[in-house]
């Protein structure tokens, strides 16, 4: 990549995060830090700068900076003095922030050298993600057409009914820099993987305390899956941010501000934006709906408020995220040319479920691959620190583990039904299907140990 094409990636890169700043800020008013707004902040404008693209394509450039416009002048007039600047941007690290820091370092500096060596990203990478950017980039109003179309029964892409967050993040790159930079997906998916760090890290430091924060960054940071798939240019790495960004804003809403719904709205988006991401993503989209619609079923105090929340952030990403399956997307393979006795035999045969059961459980144990099994790493650290039963109790960790929970049963439920050779299919995918859940099972995992010192909870 020239210092021609890295520049305007910078400005695509900041107008982004600043969309996804002063969008969360506004939302959030004082129920976030600085720290975490920042943290946050380039998925939220990730997924804006998604939607707006795909919904205004040419005049997205008047539409971005509109907007950004728009959302800043709001923020400075609730503010009410530039003063507050300063104070949003000034953080002092403790000193375990050090370690992380030099971690950091070495990560960023292997991202570089594999960005060079495979500046197209792995096969996934340049055969469906960045095929589809280029048909947003490239084929002008014609794409709707193209991108779905096939030759004599051949798709002229891989998998055409993939949702397009991450195609059209790197069409919207390429429009900054006025070409298709190879590299551009890998930016992507670095800036997301340290989004996502950053997240974990500043939102555990406030409701725990910051040696879990740093502890957990350091974890997730550590992780050799986490750093590969950073650079690959998949879309599997956003997707883990956006559950890890949907988990973090209910798990600060019902521990910290349980009467400010703005949280809400926010990971009604982020849920949205994982479906927008992945097919995958609407699943766990489903999940987390259902877990707070049973709150309402249940009729628990303001429930119905905030099942009303997460839907107002859900609804944009969903349904553009509709839109594109019902008008544009063909059928999915593993719904193409089914039949309910094909699909009947395959539930009633016991020994599919033995084999995914064993795959999820060696996938599980081996995960990430660090120098240690993370289940033997995560026990340490509750064995270490201890339960917290109060924290287990709470309302925001019993609904992240529930909406963890259903989204990995629902992944094992595709497994036994799918069309595809089954070792195969577990074999090609479910590495990635944990990766999306990875994050977020940290930080649930941190969240049930004790703090050193007291923060109040909410239920």
């Amino acid at each position: 990549m020239t210092g021609e094409q890295l520049l305007p990636l910078i400005a695509a890169t900041a107008v982004m995060t600043l969309l996804g700043f002063f969008a969360t800020a506004l939302l959030a008013r004082r129920a976030l830090s600085s720290r975490l707004i920042w943290a946050i902040a380039p998925g939220v404008g990730a997924g804006v700068s998604s939607l707006l693209f795909f919904v205004f394509r040419r005049p997205m450039f008047t539409v971005e900076f509109a907007l950004l416009i728009a959302l800043s002048a709001a923020w400075f007039v609730r503010q009410g003095r530039l003063a507050r600047v300063g104070s949003l941007i000034s953080w002092k690290p403790p000193g375990f922030s050090l370690l992380l820091a030099g971690v950091l370092g070495l990560a960023m500096a292997g991202w570089a050298t594999r960005v060079d060596r495979v500046p197209h990203g792995e096969w996934d990478g340049w055969a469906i993600w960045n095929s589809h950017a280029r048909f947003l980039y490239r084929d002008g109003p014609h794409w709707r057409k193209d991108l779905p179309g096939s030759v004599n029964g051949v798709f002229n892409t891989f998998h055409p009914d993939y949702p397009l967050l991450t195609p059209s993040l790197t069409a919207r790159f390429w429009r900054y820099a006025g070409e298709s930079v190879p590299e551009a997906g890998a930016a992507v998916g670095i800036i997301l993987a340290l989004s996502g760090v950053a997240v974990i890290g500043t939102a555990l430091a406030e409701l725990r305390d910051s040696s879990i924060g740093m502890l957990m960054a350091l974890v997730l940071l550590g992780s050799p899956l986490y750093l590969y798939y950073a650079t690959a240019q998949y879309a599997d790495l956003p997707m883990s941010f956006f559950v890890l960004g949907a988990i973090a804003m209910l798990c600060v809403h019902f521990e910290r501000a349980p009467d400010h719904f703005g949280l809400l709205v926010i990971a009604g988006f982020m849920a949205g934006c994982a479906g927008w991401t992945k097919n995958e993503g609407l699943l766990f989209t489903a999940a987390a709906s259902a877990v707070l619609l049973s709150h309402v079923l249940l009729r628990r105090s303001s429930a119905s408020r905030r099942l009303l929340a997460f839907c107002t952030g859900l609804l944009p990403p969903l349904a553009v995220t509709i839109f594109f399956k019902l008008q544009i997307a063909p059928q999915s393979d593993l719904t193409w040319n089914r039949h309910y006795g094909e699909i009947a035999e395959k539930i009633m045969n016991g020994g599919r479920y033995v084999t995914i059961f064993k795959t999820f459980v060696s996938t599980g144990w081996s995960f990430g691959q660090l120098a240690v099994p993370p289940l033997i790493l995560l026990a340490v650290f509750v064995t270490l620190r201890g339960i917290d039963r109060q924290a287990l109790r709470s309302s925001g960790w019993l609904t992240s583990f529930a909406i963890l929970g259903i989204t990995l049963a629902g992944y094992f439920a595709v497994y036994v039904v799918t069309p595809m050779d089954l070792s195969w299919h577990l074999s090609s995918s479910l590495d990635r299907l944990m990766l999306h859940l990875w994050p977020s099972f940290l930080l649930v995992v941190a969240l049930a140990g004790r703090a050193e010192t007291i923060v109040d909870r909410h239920g």
